[in-house]
């Protein structure tokens, strides 16, 4: 690229030597109008001072610019001369819209003398007008709400320039059509809502250069723009309230509530700024899980070690990954149910001495009251006592009969009750004429009423039994020591009761041995079995079954396979057989299709009965007559399949009709599947 230059060329007559035609261009720009003058001389120079070449009567030249000819006509006299300008012509030539520009120039024509003819021509490419400006962006990095600066570098004073914007797909004007170098744009904070999942976003600039009302250029640049700090979600509301109607009659202040009873009430509201939206609330209190919910209700039942001062606070998030916290003192205040610590009853006569030692939680406006009411002789309230006074006296009661004394306390949230039996006064031996005989207390039951241990010296002969105790619903097992039979009717009961071989009703013998055995019998019309377990030094064992329990079934094939031999009946027939725990498999299956050696295939399903607790492998010989053999595997889920399958050590498919046996024994300890 140049703005002057020259192109040599040559004569074609006889004295060719002695001068040669020239072509010496310039060029003068117009940055305003994108174009420049060209002008281009024809130049005869001699070398040779003796060499006077003329041609007064003149000659035809062509001179062409970009396309541009013109002829004219023209002399020749070099006689006092070694440099000619023969004829020289401008042109103005528009540049390319992006101010590039190349173009070709000639000159020609017959001297008429012996220089001959000449053709001088070629291509020349001028100096790039500039067009779009450039501009510096400062600073790259800065917040919403604060100012850029631009710095503009122009190639024309008279050059004009607008500043637009894109930000995530929202284009707008930052800076009018201005003649000014150095505009600046205040980044409007409401641009803020088309940035509303992360806290910066690249906004697009373009700058726009003008030449009058003509575009002539545009070059793009980015900013990097940062939601502010203080740009975070406002929490409005955070509240914690008794939901429980119960603890709201202790009248404790705010935020204070009760351990293991209280339900916290957590209300919030929060909102976010600039388009954002709130995607995540959640509640710490001091000692308790996270719960990610900005309403909700934290439930202390069951809670009984957190107490005292607790701080809970609301975090919330919104969806630029901004929080905001709000925190509140509250106070757990211990509790504890009203409790008997003791209770007890005793006779002295026709009185009834009352001991009892209870205990309370006194919180807020908490109170205790006791109820001690009897059954027996005569039905109703014993007496009034209060929680400070311990010893009560009760006097009127019969000596030969037997009271139930139940005494109630409650506070304003739980209650217990403790019943103790008194017995008739003592007697060596009472003699009620009609109806039986009452032996170290006065008779009230029965033929014979007896009060202390009792040794027998003989055989007892029980014509109706003993009656079995009634186990009821959430019991424990465990704490079935005593002799003695027992039993729950129902299956839905036992399924409540803990520490249980199965969820079946049941019957239960409890013995004393080195320690204490369970013997428990399930209850099942079809598959009735027996469980027994030992305690010993401080420890149940597992419940074993006994076993008495026999069930077989035909194993049905897979699709692609059929049962072997003559079917249902033959020695080959599978079979699944359970007796006890202890399940075996036996018989063979055939494949209808090619199996494919490393390839694992269902060949059946064995019932729920009789699965195993894990998966079992077994290597299955003397496949067909040629001695192959194959895995044989059992899953929990019941599913028996076929793999790898061997010949003479090499692994082999297994053709259409082989002897794929099954035979297998393991044992199983699952019950809930009978």
């Amino acid at each position: 690229m140049a703005l002057s230059g020259v192109i040599n060329g040559t004569f074609s007559g006889t004295a060719a030597t002695n001068v040669k035609p020239v072509l010496e261009w310039k060029a003068t720009q117009n940055i305003s109008n994108n174009t420049s003058a060209v002008t281009v001389s024809l130049v005869f120079i001699k070398s040779n001072s003796y060499w006077y070449p003329y041609n007064l009567g003149g000659h035809n030249v062509a001179i062409t610019i970009n396309g541009n000819n013109a002829t004219s006509s023209r002399a020749i006299d070099m006689r006092n001369t070694s440099r000619q300008v023969i004829w020289s012509r401008t042109v103005t030539v528009p540049h390319n819209a992006d101010g590039t520009k190349s173009l070709n120039i000639g000159g020609s024509g017959s001297t008429g003398i012996n220089l001959g003819s000449y053709n001088v021509n070629g291509s020349i490419t001028l100096n790039t007008i500039p067009r779009s400006s450039s501009m510096s962006v400062s600073p790259t990095s800065l917040n919403f709400g604060e100012t850029v600066k631009f710095n503009i570098s122009r190639a024309s004073g008279s050059f004009t320039h607008l500043i637009n914007y894109n930000i995530n797909g929202t284009s707008g004007n930052a800076v009018a059509k201005t003649n000014s170098t150095t505009p600046t744009w205040t980044i409007p904070l409401d641009l803020m809502k088309h940035c509303t999942t992360a806290t910066s976003i690249n906004v697009t600039l373009w700058l726009d250069t003008y030449n009058g009302n003509s575009k002539i250029g545009v070059k793009q640049y980015s900013v990097k723009v940062n939601i502010p700090a203080s740009v975070t979600p406002t929490i409005s509301l955070f509240s914690t309230v008794e939901k429980n109607t119960k603890i709201s009659t202790l009248g404790l202040a705010a935020n204070n509530f009760l351990q293991g009873n209280s339900q916290i009430e957590c209300t919030s509201s929060a909102s976010s700024q600039y388009g954002a939206s709130i995607v995540k609330s959640t509640i710490d209190i001091t000692g308790f899980s996270s719960i990610n919910s900005g309403n909700t209700v934290v439930n202390l039942a069951g809670m009984t070690g957190q107490v005292g001062a607790k701080t809970a606070k609301l975090t919330v998030t919104d969806s630029r990954g901004r929080t905001a916290e709000s925190s509140k003192e509250i106070t757990i205040h211990a509790y504890e149910p009203p409790k008997i610590n003791s209770f007890n009853a005793e006779r002295k006569g026709t009185n009834i001495v009352v001991t009892k030692s209870c205990t309370y939680s006194e919180v807020g406006s908490n109170t205790i009251s006791y109820s001690l009411t009897r059954t027996g002789g005569a039905t109703g309230s014993v007496g009034d006592i209060t929680h400070d006074t311990n010893t009560y006296t009760f006097g009127g009661y019969a000596v030969d009969k037997s009271y139930e004394i139940t005494m109630e306390i409650s506070d304003k949230l739980n209650s217990a009750s403790g019943i103790v039996i008194v017995g008739t006064d003592k007697q060596l031996m009472h003699i009620d004429r009609d109806n039986g005989i009452g032996i170290g207390k006065y008779r009230e039951n029965g033929i014979l009423d007896v009060s202390g241990d009792v040794y027998i010296d003989g055989k007892l002969n029980l014509s109706n039994g003993f009656e079995s105790v009634y186990i009821p619903s959430n019991s424990d097992l465990d704490n079935y020591n005593n002799v003695g039979f027992y039993y729950n009717p129902s299956n839905a009961e036992a399924k409540t009761i803990k520490n249980t071989p199965e969820n079946w009703s049941f019957s239960l013998l409890v013995e004393k041995h080195a320690g204490v055995r369970q013997t428990l019998s399930i209850y099942h019309d079809e598959f009735p079995r027996t469980y027994v377990r030992n305690f010993y030094e401080g420890v149940w064992g597992k419940w074993r079954h006994l076993g008495g329990f026999y069930k077989q079934e035909e194993i049905e094939p897979a699709s692609g396979f059929t049962k072997y031999g003559t079917g249902s009946g033959s020695s080959n027939t599978p079979l699944v057989i359970r007796m006890g725990s202890v399940v075996m498999l036996t018989g063979a299956f055939s494949n209808t299709s090619v199996i494919n050696g490393n390839n694992t295939i269902k060949m059946g399903t064995i019932p729920k009965w009789a699965r195993p607790d894990g998966n079992i492998i077994a290597r299955s010989k003397n496949q067909a007559s040629g001695g192959n053999s194959h895995w044989v595997a059992v899953g929990s889920d019941g599913t028996i399949s076929t793999s790898r399958h061997g010949s003479s050590g090499q692994w082999t498919n297994a053709n259409v009709g082989s002897y794929l046996t099954i035979d297998m024994m393991y044992l199983v300890e699952n019950s809930d599947s009978y």
